[in-house]
């Protein structure tokens, strides 16, 4: 497997297929192209919350508070996109967040599968066009107070399996980094709020978001959480997916992830995508 990597890449360093980020002298941010995909514009990001310039405090599709915070911004106004923070605040997604996220199309998914292919060069990892992964019928729907969500079209059964992998992963840091700023701006800001990070069985760590309409799943938790996968059940295999039905679920009912079960968020460290509070 590919190591891990820990690098600091400056704004300037990165380009793909659909954005090019020039060096700025002065502090950057990153505004909309044209074309729509992410660039540098020569101007200061402006402190967008509370006085003491802390967190701002952004429901995501969970219910959750987000975790980008401005106090975890430690590159600010430096001319890079090394972590995670970097990239959410310099793409402005905190202001893309202000308002309700659209759900995206088939379309717009499909051309983050044609930016991934082109910029990992491991073939075994690369996704295609042709299926989404998805086994069930799903609605993806707008939940007030909640943002958007996942639910049964139709009745599903208990140990059905709803989607098989269909992530795009990243072992490089680098690849990921590009990967979000080659993206339409909005889209990329989803990325960064539904992407993972994780360790496989080999000790390697990476992230993944997937490219489907179950990237949508909100976290349910252990206690409300329907699918995933029970261990102690022989017909499900769990390593090779999380994406069983753990109960029976009717139609019109949210289909509910256990996000703990897939994510680590030491991971991000380890990949050098975010700072250690250390």
């Amino acid at each position: 497997m590919i190591t891990k990597i820990l690098f600091v890449l400056s704004v300037a360093t990165v380009k793909t297929a659909s954005a090019q980020v020039a060096e700025q002298n002065s502090c950057s941010t990153i505004s909309e192209r044209e074309d729509g995909a992410a660039s540098v514009a020569q101007e200061c990001v402006e402190p967008l919350v509370t006085e003491d310039n802390h967190a701002q405090q952004i429901r995501l599709d969970d219910g959750t508070v987000e975790t980008f915070t401005r106090e975890k911004w430690t590159t600010q106004h430096l001319n890079e996109n090394r972590t995670i923070h970097d990239l959410w605040f310099n793409l402005k997604c905190d202001v893309v967040f202000e308002k309700p996220r659209p759900i995206p199309s088939k379309e717009q998914f499909e051309v983050a599968v044609q930016l991934y292919n082109s910029i990992v060069d491991e073939e075994s990892l690369h996704l295609t066009t042709s299926t989404s992964g998805v086994l069930v019928d799903l609605e993806v729907k707008q939940v007030e107070g909640k943002g958007r969500g996942i639910f049964a079209a139709k009745d599903i059964s208990k140990g059905q399996l709803a989607w098989y992998p269909y992530a795009a992963v990243f072992y490089k840091a680098e690849d990921y980094r590009k990967f979000i700023l080659g993206l339409e701006v909005s889209m990329a800001c989803d990325v960064l709020q539904w992407a993972y990070a994780a360790e496989d069985e080999e000790t390697d760590y990476y992230v993944a978001v997937d490219l489907n309409d179950f990237t949508m799943c909100n976290d349910g938790g252990e206690e409300q959480g329907n699918i995933g996968c029970d261990e102690g059940d022989p017909a499900m295999d769990c390593d090779e997916s999380e994406g069983y039905i753990l109960r029976a679920i009717k139609m019109g009912e949210e289909l509910l992830c256990i996000y703990a079960h897939f994510s680590d968020e030491e991971s991000w460290e380890e990949m050098g995508l975010e700072d250690s509070d250390d």
